[in-house]
């Protein structure tokens, strides 16, 4: 019997798929549960329009976090830090960044998406990493200069 499952199944199947299984496994544990629903012309209509749906959000979130990649691309972010015997005084931790990215440019970024997690404690210019997706990593600079005493 062939059912769509409306939530995951480990071993079986996502929410979504539509699979095959026994028909006694289908009506007493699957469909009695909540698991899944049978394969009628109605549910499978139900069905594509739900994955259309994703389609077309999936699109528009890949189409958002692309501009998010080419506004943080173009950016330089500019901190001072103490110096003495040329020695850093402080570093310029991601939480920083992050508050400097929503506070100045509007751009809301996790401190857990950069994939290096060090605080920047030298000076010069710094290319930071940051795994918006799978497939989209955006480069952020970040120069560190030298504050006068």
């Amino acid at each position: 019997m062939k059912v769509i499952l409306v939530k995951d199944v480990e071993g079986r199947g996502n929410s979504n798929d539509v699979i095959e299984v026994s028909d006694g496994y289908a009506k007493n544990y699957l469909i009695k549960k909540g698991f899944a629903i049978p394969t009628t012309p109605a549910n499978l209509a139900k069905l594509n329009v739900v994955l259309s749906q994703q389609v077309a959000q999936a699109a528009a979130t890949k189409a958002t976090l692309e501009e998010l990649k080419t506004a943080l691309e173009q950016l330089t972010l500019n901190f001072k830090l103490k110096v003495h015997d040329n020695k850093t005084f402080g570093s310029v931790s991601l939480t920083k960044i992050e508050d400097r990215l929503e506070k100045e440019f509007d751009l809301k970024v996790d401190k857990k998406k950069f994939i290096d997690n060090n605080n920047l404690t030298s000076f010069g210019l710094h290319y930071l990493k940051i795994k918006l997706t799978k497939n989209i990593i955006a480069t952020l600079k970040v120069m560190i200069e030298k504050r006068g005493s």
